[in-house]
């Protein structure tokens, strides 16, 4: 609380003098705190007249402010307090205060903050009793503001909303309702109804006991300031619904005397108390509200009625006209003999007066509807005289209204051909009738136009296809009929007599129980139900026995209206014959799948098995459900072939042409390893889809064993001879080396020792070619490259292939012929294997040409092959020739056109060239001979003769080889000491790391160790390149070995080695392979 405005009102102590005379103060005055609760430290004057509680109670109790201002009051009270002693300025305000006898006063306090002489800050103020004025200021505002409601309300909910809020401003009414006595059915009804518990209002049936329907009965306020100790409630005079209140007040709603509702107000918590003056005050209301919500019920029905014919005029889909026939009506009586016997006949022979009497007709008003339907702009050229808009074909109708106007009649309807103001023809119903209130003088007519075009050329469409429909069931081979929902015949078309069970006049009436056997009249008559009750097709499959055979019949049935239906029954005697010799058929073909004595299984896109036939399951010991829809190539193809038959499966299922047979071998469920000749053949869909691939296996196992005995047999033939020609030819070659070295021996004179031991170390050069060639049969994988010399390469590996054949070969080969970067030994292989092909494609005999050239490609010139420069080997034979169809089969693997033969040995050489980069093709013509081309990428001159100068090498470092043949060890480190190395040997992997590690130690490392790749009983170079690595040994590494097959020798830096030598290897090869190293720029 607060002190006044103006000057400190200061009391320190109170005596009874001062007492009495601030008693007689018409408010009271106070000091309180400044902080919240704001309690009271002195007050004095009328305080028991506003608070209605004594000094003591004011001032022992510290919350007595916020316990006894008005709740909605309260947060604006604080505020400015707070506001107040924040800023030290005064402050005035109004606000309702509950007594504790439950009434509410308006008060007025004005006050301000004060500092008391001990420097303490304090509210000093006063409050005033202004209830009175207050309220009478509020009654006379509520009325004025309830008549501004009522005219300004739109709805009467928007009217209940304003009315509570007045009365919320003039007593606690956060719980309102506005009931309402319906006149018709005489309940009670809630139209509007505020309540913080019961949220929905009472029910009409079970209200006429309770508070509101007393208020009605007596037509008297109803005042239950204590709720529960009323009289009425106490005593169960009366049995009111919903939750109980703390306090209640009704008062009656009254038009002309009658009471036609009830206000009522109620609170449920908090002390207030309804007053009588409260009461008075809500009767006030009441009157006001009363007479505002008849006068509102008037306007809104009226506002409503007018709003709902504009609507329905505007809006309706009929073209609407407001036309005055008044003038007409009038002319009429003028004109019109009142003894003429037919008015009708007397109007038809006056043409002119129809025209006029026409004219007088004025449209008032017309709607949208009619716009469109008159072809009209807008309205504006329809309103006015009927003329404007009535065209000429419309007088001999507008005769006939005429003529039904002085019949007296009050409603009239036509229709027929009309046309729009632009000319457009239509045909329309018309339909016009008297306005109330208006039957004799005709001054309101409403005009109801629609088009009924669509619906006339409907009927006349409907009665065409009503003549085509006839017509086609004439022409139509079915039998059409009409049940009923009991199967009662209702109509039976006359187009196959033949096909019914009875003449057509014995069916008409009668029920299928009649005609049918039991089982089959009750099919008819399920299917019926199906469709009536579905109001859908049901489908019913039917035969009966007719001119001594059985006759099948797919029947629709369609529900019609009226609870019928309509049977079609086709004949479909011939398709269920069909269907039934395929189905024979199809038990044929199954048979024959099952009992043939060859596998067949039938594969998806997937390569997942779909079915397979019973040999198969016995040859694989499985059954149907455990290997159906499984993968089954993962399950039959051992694991070493699985892919490459899944890529071969997949490349025909993409389009690659099938082979006639391919041989593959298969494992059974018991791990048996077979051999199987598979034939494939592709599956397809209707629309020519391939949707997976048929296969017929025969078991060839005992037939591929004694093939490969036989190959096996051969091959041991064949390497007899190519043994007993390499013997010969070693045996040559050994008798010229001994020979030399013999005479070297024995010769005095040193040049002519030289020359005898050149002789020697020629011969030695030829035999290690022969064992070259010898190597080229075991070597495959990725090659192992160096810079070569075609030409001698070539004619090496050709005359080693034709070794004790009786073939002439013949070379041309240019001395300028390029080089090229190739693993020597592969190419030696693939010229020997196409040389090998050649041979024996000519029995009788022949000649073989080798012909090489350097040639540059263009680009695209030849498939997947770059352009550039190559060197192009031509390989001709004048053999039997290769057929056109197996041409473009000769690469693949396992084909052969020979009885004998792996099939293996063309693939081979395909790998080869692709692997160098290279290409490879053939053409061939039968009867003339096969020609190879080979195309490998040429190295320039300048590359190959650099490698020359590299006899110029010398080296200076140390060195360590690691061999276990003490005769490599002698030469090779002797030919590293020619070469101005410091070289050491070991035989052991083992030792060659305890050396190395020793030399590390002594600040001597070695510079190069060259290892053998394999050492018998101890450690090669691949387990000791990897230890020294890991040791952190930084000499360059290099691998030698004689196995051409070691993946080593070819992927070397993935083994972390720097280079490789190839056994056996000469001076030359080892100085240029230590050229190359320690010039290469990732030497470490």
């Amino acid at each position: 609380m607060s002190g006044t405005s103006g000057g400190g009102l200061h009391i320190d102590l109170y005596d009874e003098e001062l007492d009495r005379l601030m008693a007689t103060l018409p408010g009271m005055v106070y000091r309180a705190g400044t902080q919240p609760p704001y309690a009271f430290e002195v007050v004095g004057g009328g305080y028991e007249r506003i608070f209605g509680r004594s000094r003591e109670q004011l001032l022992a109790n510290p919350d007595i402010v916020a316990q006894t201002i008005y709740p909605d009051d309260l947060p604006l009270f604080l505020q400015m307090l707070t506001q107040a002693v924040a800023q030290r300025k005064p402050f005035q305000l109004e606000y309702r205060l509950l007594r504790p006898d439950g009434t509410m006063r308006t008060v007025w306090e004005q006050g301000r903050p004060v500092v008391l002489p001990d420097g303490r800050l304090v509210l000093e103020g006063s409050i005033l009793d202004i209830d009175e004025p207050v309220r009478a200021r509020r009654l006379q505002d509520a009325t004025y503001r309830i008549a501004q409601a009522a005219a300004s309300a739109h709805t009467l909910q928007d009217l209940y909303q304003n009315v509570h809020r007045i009365i919320g401003e003039l007593m606690p009414a956060g719980n309102l309702y506005i009931a309402l006595r319906n006149p018709t059915t005489r309940q009670i009804q809630y139209p509007y109804y505020i309540d913080e518990y019961d949220v929905a209002p009472p029910d009409p049936e079970t209200s006429e006991t309770g508070l509101t329907a007393h208020i009605l009965k007596t037509g008297e306020p109803l005042l239950l300031s204590n709720y529960e100790q009323a009289r009425p409630i106490v005593s169960g005079e009366l049995t009111p619904m919903g939750t109980p209140p703390l306090s209640w007040l009704g008062v009656p709603l009254k038009l002309r005397g009658a009471a036609i509702g009830v206000l009522a107000v109620q609170v449920y918590h908090g002390g207030y108390r309804y007053t009588e003056q409260d009461r008075d005050v809500l009767a006030f209301v009441a009157d006001q509200f009363a007479v505002a919500i008849d006068r509102q019920r008037a306007a809104i029905s009226l506002r409503d009625s007018e709003l709902r014919y504009r609507s329905l005029f505007e809006d309706s889909p009929v073209a609407l006209w407001e036309e005055d026939f008044s003038r007409l009506k009038q002319r009429l009586k003028e004109v019109v003999p009142p003894e003429e016997p037919d008015p009708a006949a007397w109007l038809h022979a006056r043409p002119a007066l129809v025209r006029e009497l026409a004219s007088l007709i004025r449209v008032l008003d017309v709607n949208s509807a009619a716009v469109r339907l008159a072809g009209a702009r807008d309205k504006k050229e329809l309103i006015g005289s009927l003329m404007l808009s009535m065209p000429e074909e419309a007088l001999e109708r507008f005769e006939l209204e005429v003529s039904h106007i002085l019949a007296g009649d009050r409603w009239f309807r036509w229709e027929g051909p009309s046309s729009t103001m632009d000319g457009r023809p239509h045909f329309i119903s018309m339909e016009w009738t008297v306005a109330p209130g208006n039957e004799e003088n005709l001054r309101r007519v409403i005009v109801g136009m629609i088009d009924i075009t669509d619906r006339v050329n409907a009927e006349d469409a409907q009665r065409a296809s009503e003549a085509r429909m006839r017509a086609l069931l004439a022409a139509m081979n079915d039998l059409i009929l009409v049940l009923d929902k009991d199967g009662t015949y209702v109509e039976v078309f006359p187009m196959r007599n033949d096909l019914l069970a009875r003449p057509r006049e014995e069916l008409i009436g009668r029920t299928l129980h009649d005609i049918f056997e039991p089982a089959l009249a009750d099919r008819f008559l399920g299917s019926i139900r199906a469709a009536l009750a579905s109001q859908s097709t049901v489908s019913v499959d039917y035969s009966l026995p007719l001119g001594g055979s059985t006759h099948w019949f797919e029947a629709r049935v369609s529900p019609l209206p009226s609870e019928q239906v309509l049977l079609v029954a086709h004949d479909a005697t011939a398709r269920h014959d069909a269907q039934e010799a395929a189905r024979q058929e199809a038990e044929k073909a199954e048979t024959y799948f099952n009992v043939t004595g060859v596998i067949i299984e039938v594969l998806d896109r997937d390569l997942r098995l779909v079915r397979m036939n019973q040999t198969g399951y016995d040859f694989f010991g499985y059954k149907p459900e455990e290997i159906v829809g499984k993968p089954w190539i993962d399950m039959r193809v051992p694991a070493r072939n699985r892919e490459y038959v899944k890529s071969f499966l997949m490349g025909e299922l993409a389009g690659t042409p099938i082979p006639e047979h391919a041989d593959g071998e298969v494992v059974t469920r018991s791990g048996e390893e077979r051999m199987v000749s598979w034939h494939d053949a592709l599956l397809r869909d209707t629309e020519g889809h391939v949707i997976g691939l048929i296969s017929s296996g025969i078991d060839i196992t005992r037939t591929a064993r004694l093939e490969q005995e036989l190959q096996r047999m051969d091959k041991l033939e064949s390497l007899g001879v190519l043994a007993g020609g390499i013997a010969h030819d070693f045996n040559n070659m050994l008798t010229g080396i001994i020979g030399n070295i013999n005479l070297a021996r024995m010769e005095d004179d040193p040049d002519r020792s030289r020359e005898l031991l050149h002789e020697a170390e020629q011969e030695i050069l030829r035999a290690r070619g022969l064992s070259q060639q010898l190597l080229t049969f075991a070597r495959g994988g990725t090659p192992v490259r160096s810079v070569q010399d075609l030409a001698p390469l070539v004619r090496e590996a050709a005359s080693f292939a034709l070794h004790g054949s009786d073939v002439a070969l013949s070379f041309d080969i240019p001395a300028d012929l390029w080089w090229s970067n190739v693993d020597a030994g592969q190419i030696s292989q693939v010229i020997s294997n196409i040389i090998i092909n050649a041979d024996e494609a000519m029995p009788a005999g022949g000649t073989i040409t080798v012909r090489a050239r350097t040639a540059s490609v263009a680009e695209n010139e030849y498939p997947d092959l770059a352009a550039g420069t190559y060197v192009r080997i031509d390989i001709a034979d004048t053999g039997t020739g290769i057929l056109p169809s197996d041409l473009h089969r000769v690469f693949d693997p396992f084909f052969s056109t020979k009885r004998r033969g792996s099939g293996l040995g063309l693939a081979t050489a395909f790998s080869v060239v692709r692997k160098h980069d290279g290409y490879i093709d053939v053409a061939s013509t039968p009867g003339v001979g096969t020609t190879f081309s080979l195309f490998l990428p040429a190295v320039p001159p300048g590359q190959h003769e650099e490698s020359q100068k590299q006899s110029e090498f010398k080296g200076h470092g140390r060195v360590l080889v690691v061999d276990d043949e003490p005769a490599v060890r002698q030469v090779a480190t002797a030919m590293l000491a020619r070469l101005g190395y410091q070289a050491e040997a070991t035989a052991d992997g083992m030792d060659a790391l305890r050396m190395e590690a020793e030399a590390r130690a002594t600040g001597r490392p070695y510079d190069i160790i060259i290892m053998d790749l394999t050492i018998p009983g101890g450690m090669g170079g691949k387990e000791a390149a990897a230890a020294l690595r890991a040791a952190g040994s930084t000499a360059l590494l290099v691998a030698s070995s004689g196995y051409a097959t070691d993946p080593v020798m070819a992927k070397f830096r993935e083994y972390q080695f720097d280079a490789v030598l190839s056994k056996p290897y000469n001076f030359p090869e080892l100085t240029s392979m230590l050229a190359g190293l320690v010039q290469s720029p990732t030497a470490r």
